[in-house]
């Protein structure tokens, strides 16, 4: 039944009542045509207001509605370089490899064209591991350092899952190195691990030392091998740049133009109602997932981690490298670490603008892809297909097992706080406890009574995490890294 009309509104419905009919359905009425020219400046303002709203939205990273994706590294310039290529149509992928080139630029202490590592790649629309991609090391003589993987790897990956030309991922980096990036404060506080009297790393220390925090420099040098990498791909890196630079260590070319990565095997266990993968052997997480039985809940989660995670096994000194996370619109999720082993690696500025690793030095496996502690990590709640979902990773297993258990202790906690939380460096019986010491009393006593302690040594290794909840992307750079995460 229709409401009366309003008697303001009689003239009009008289009007309509006699001239509107099935005879005359193209009627004209004077009143009838402005209120329909008035109804359809509206809309025609309002969808006006919505596409430019939208539009500032989707290119200054701020999301107005779903958010399409996201990006977390140890630097902003770098992560917002992964929100581009997603926005140009690029997947997660390609995201991950471009971000992965920027932060060989801007943090060559941890990470480069000499380095190793692995990527982990997750579809959540399908559910299922995609790839493992391992881009370890290899061993090419008795000296610490290895083969690097990173160009080749990244190769693989684009080859295999990429959308985007190579040149367009790799030519960002590239405008870094030859415009300029800033010297970030983590590249600063590793030049106390310089190796004090020592002729190898004095193109390094040449280098660093007039560098301060803040400070805009170049590297034209790496610019020139980034250029080659992009227009060429890795074979001239392999079969001429890196057979060059490693005749400083006398490797043998054949192991260095022969190098290959491989599609790696990945493991997933249950832990409470979560669904923990990370890479198999080869990588830490393996050792991850085999001492998750040993975590203590009667213990806070600090002390816990500690304990399941302190093992002869891997007593290895702390590794360190970089966390690139990236998720996209179609819920494809990457994690990528790669590393030189240790600070700058074996110290060995090479000619070519990039520093050489020492991966080698870091392991006590012998074999030709020698195991390391790095691991990428997805976590997924289970049975459950908008619940939580956590893509993150880290240069020490260790570490890594203490930031998994602050996410996961407290589900519904703020995730900022959860990295942000006190975590040490394992070298037992020693442990190293970043300052300022923010352990609780009762932990640090604990500790105490069972270890040695000790300061860590800056910089702290960082563990940057995206999550997802139903469609809301969190994104979160750890503040050990002086990094930024973009939603967009």
């Amino acid at each position: 039944m229709q409401d009366a009309p309003d008697a303001s509104n009689t003239t009009i419905q008289a009007n309509v009542d006699k001239e509107r009919s099935e005879l005359t359905p193209l009627y004209s009425n004077a009143n009838d045509n402005g209120t329909l020219r008035l109804i359809v400046a509206f809309f025609l303002g309002f969808t006006i207001t919505l596409t430019v709203a939208l539009g500032v939205g989707i290119y200054y990273g701020k999301s107005q509605v779903v958010p399409h994706g996201g990006v977390t590294s140890d630097d902003e310039t770098c992560s917002y370089i992964g929100a581009s290529i997603m926005r140009q149509g690029g997947n997660a992928v390609d995201a991950a490899i471009a971000v992965s080139f920027c932060i060989g630029v801007v943090t060559p202490h941890l990470t480069g064209l000499a380095s190793g590592g692995f990527m982990l790649i997750y579809d959540h629309k399908d559910r299922k591991v995609i790839d493992s991609i391992d881009f370890r090391a290899t061993r090419s003589n008795d000296g610490g350092i290895g083969v690097p993987g990173f160009v080749a790897g990244l190769y693989m990956a684009h080859e295999l899952h990429g959308k985007l030309p190579w040149k367009t991922l790799v030519m960002p980096a590239y405008r870094m190195a030859k415009n300029g990036f800033k010297v970030s404060a983590s590249l600063i506080q590793s030049e106390q691990h310089l190796h004090e009297h020592s002729n190898h790393n004095e193109n390094l220390r040449q280098w660093l030392t007039p560098l301060t925090v803040g400070e805009i420099i170049i590297n034209m040098d790496l610019a020139s091998t980034l250029l080659s990498i992009a227009e060429s791909g890795p074979a001239e890196f392999y079969n001429k740049t890196l057979v060059n630079d490693l005749k400083l260590v006398e490797m043998n070319s054949a192991d260095i133009i022969n190098y290959k990565p491989v599609r790696g095997t990945w493991l997933k266990e249950s832990y409470e109602h979560y669904d923990i993968i990370v890479p198999g052997q080869g990588s830490g997480g393996p050792f991850l997932l085999n001492n998750l039985k040993l975590l203590n809940d009667s213990l806070s989660p600090l002390v816990s981690a500690v304990e399941a995670y302190t093992n002869a096994a891997v007593n290895w000194d702390p590794p360190f490298a970089s966390n690139i996370n990236t998720v996209d619109v179609n819920d494809l999720y990457v994690s990528v670490v790669s590393g030189l082993g240790s600070l700058f690696g074996s110290q060995i500025l090479t000619d070519s603008g990039f520093i050489l690793n020492n991966i080698l030095e870091l392991t006590n496996d012998t074999d030709i892809r020698p195991t390391m502690l790095t691991t990428p990590i997805i976590v997924i709640e289970n049975e459950n297909v908008c619940g939580r979902r956590l893509v993150f990773g880290g240069a020490d297993v260790r570490d890594v097992a203490q930031a998994l258990v602050y996410l996961l202790r407290n589900p519904t906690a703020n995730i900022t706080q959860s990295i942000s939380e006190p975590r040490v460096r394992i070298l037992y019986p020693r442990i190293f406890v970043e300052r300022p010491n923010r352990i609780s009393n009762d932990d640090f006593i604990t500790f105490q009574q069972q270890y040695e302690i000790h300061e860590a040594p800056r910089p702290y290794p960082s563990i940057n995490v995206i999550q997802k909840i139903k469609d809301d992307i969190t994104v979160v750079a750890d503040w050990r890294g002086f990094g930024s995460g973009v939603v967009f």
